[in-house]
């Protein structure tokens, strides 16, 4: 391990029992509520191998003003279960650095920063609101990563500009597609956003997931 390398927060495993693939605001604001009394920070690599922590990662679904959902291609390296994938949001770990105001003023902060770092977009986002926890249980490592969606309103044209994490090329490169849009590319999407769009933009769909998913926990 490198003296350099970054750590990143964590929360306990236990934290995410009893959660669902997606679990609305409402209820996952008290499930973080209890997790931050727990925070630690642990180099990425050893993160990634823990059995017992969980990594929360802040993501932005994009939505614009007239209420289209922005669909970004991912580029066809690393994650097995993100190449060449489409994705409904964009994301990133929560960087040691600032120290005060506990989880969500860390998860914000985060936010805004991948969305500034991810997207070039004319307008600064008129809305930023916290909807849900998602997470994909069909794997102990599918599991490390928890998601803490929220979602953002972007005026405007969006293009991608992290090109190591999405294609340029693509014309899935902020593209807005409407509900039923999202539902003829649901085949495509990566594990996160097929949730996402199942249980929370078209919850009618939910139960087509059935039981592709099964949560994996470790205590």
């Amino acid at each position: 391990m490198s003296n350099n390398e970054q750590s990143v927060l964590c929360l306990p495993r236990s934290f995410i029992t009893g959660c669902g693939r997606f679990t609305p605001w409402e209820t996952a604001r008290q499930v973080l509520v209890q997790a931050q009394a727990n925070m630690t920070w642990l180099p990425r690599s050893e993160a990634e191998r823990s059995e017992a922590l969980v990594q929360p990662i802040p993501c932005a679904l994009v939505v614009s003003e007239d209420g289209f959902y922005h669909v970004f291609r991912r580029i066809n390296e690393g994650r097995a279960d993100l190449k060449k994938r489409l994705s409904l949001v964009i994301g990133g770990h929560i960087d040691c650095g600032r120290e005060d105001g506990g989880l969500y003023a860390l998860a914000e902060d985060t936010l805004m920063r991948e969305v500034g770092e991810e997207l070039d977009f004319g307008v600064p986002p008129s809305s930023t609101e916290p909807v849900g926890l998602v997470v994909d249980p069909s794997s102990l490592e599918s599991s490390r990563h928890v998601g803490i969606v929220y979602e953002v309103v972007i005026a405007g044209k969006i293009k991608p500009k992290a090109a190591e994490e999405f294609s340029m090329r693509s014309k899935y490169d902020g593209k807005p597609c409407t509900s039923q849009e999202l539902l003829d590319l649901r085949k495509e999407f990566d594990p996160w956003s097929m949730i996402i769009f199942g249980e929370y933009i078209n919850p009618s769909y939910a139960r087509d997931l059935g039981s592709q998913l099964s949560l994996a926990i470790v205590t």
